[in-house]
């Protein structure tokens, strides 16, 4: 997907918040967004929302000296997820259909995105686990897969949203004869993603079944062999809006998340031809 004017607004929100939690004066700020419209009229031309989001959040960090702006963010996202991470295993397990579960427990994590909101409600999403569902729903599709798939590449998005992956990632170690798991997580700080493995849950860095793998959010920059790897797994899960974003032209994904945004709501319902409304659950299978 193509940076589009749409995203403009988006882009320059991320970048003031960026300086702010880099710890920005309000002088520095005001110098920061007069760099990030140089960058918006200069190189948009067929370039992601998350290659220019890079490059907006490497201006902070070079003009800050702060390398991991949302570090303290992280910190707090992957509290509140382990806080619900007993209750939601709990709940897939007693669940009539466990695996259908834990997709939405994996899909309602990706509310923690300081990409798309400054403030979110986990719970809220949870107590809707049992009564709602996805408005695109390729579970049919991804369990047919599964049945002869032994890997999984699974590209993860946000901190405290893994702690949430950890619920799908296990039941398909455990209970779905899946050999390895790729988890793919991003090479340098972005965001509020994971990028480092202070941000995964013991139950994923230290299973012996689970393959840590770094790739760059900009495609240009990823590494071939890594991405080699990832794609020639035998189902790729990509995790979150973003990832969505960045890889909604790669043939046979699967794309689990929450549309937050119209721009992506259209697309998304244009591919499938259903009526997509932003706030929605998506599994989609590209």
């Amino acid at each position: 997907m193509k940076a589009k004017l749409d995203c403009y607004s988006c882009f320059l929100r991320v970048g003031l918040q960026t300086a702010r939690m880099a710890g920005a004066s309000e002088a520095k700020q005001c110098e920061l967004m007069a760099e990030f419209l140089d960058v918006l009229k200069t190189s948009m031309d067929n370039e992601s929302p998350l290659a220019a989001v890079h490059r907006i959040q490497r201006i902070v960090c070079r003009e800050t000296g702060v390398t991991d702006p949302y570090r303290d963010v992280k910190d707090k996202c992957d509290a509140e997820a382990s806080r619900w991470l007993p209750h939601l295993q709990d709940e897939v397990a007693a669940a009539p259909a466990p695996l259908h579960a834990a997709l939405k427990v994996a899909a309602i994590g990706n509310i923690m995105d300081y990409g798309a909101f400054a403030n979110f409600d986990v719970g809220s999403l949870i107590e809707r686990l049992h009564h709602s569902d996805f408005a695109i729903d390729a579970s049919a599709e991804f369990t047919r897969r599964l049945d002869r798939a032994r890997t999984v590449s699974y590209i993860a998005d946000n901190a405290g949203e893994v702690v949430f992956d950890t619920v799908l990632i296990t039941r398909l170690l455990d209970h779905h004869g899946i050999d390895t798991v790729r988890l793919v997580i991003r090479d340098t700080p972005f965001l509020n993603d994971v990028s480092c493995d202070a941000h995964l849950p013991d139950s994923l860095l230290h299973h012996p079944k689970v393959e840590i793998l770094r790739l760059s959010v900009v495609s240009a920059q990823r590494d071939p062999d890594v991405w080699q790897s990832v794609t020639g797994s035998d189902i790729v899960i990509s995790k979150g809006m973003a990832n969505f974003e960045n890889y909604s032209e790669q043939p046979g994904f699967f794309f689990l998340l929450i549309a937050k945004c119209d721009l992506v709501s259209s697309l998304i319902a244009k591919r499938t031809g259903t009526d997509v409304t932003t706030g929605d659950w998506i599994f989609l299978h590209g």
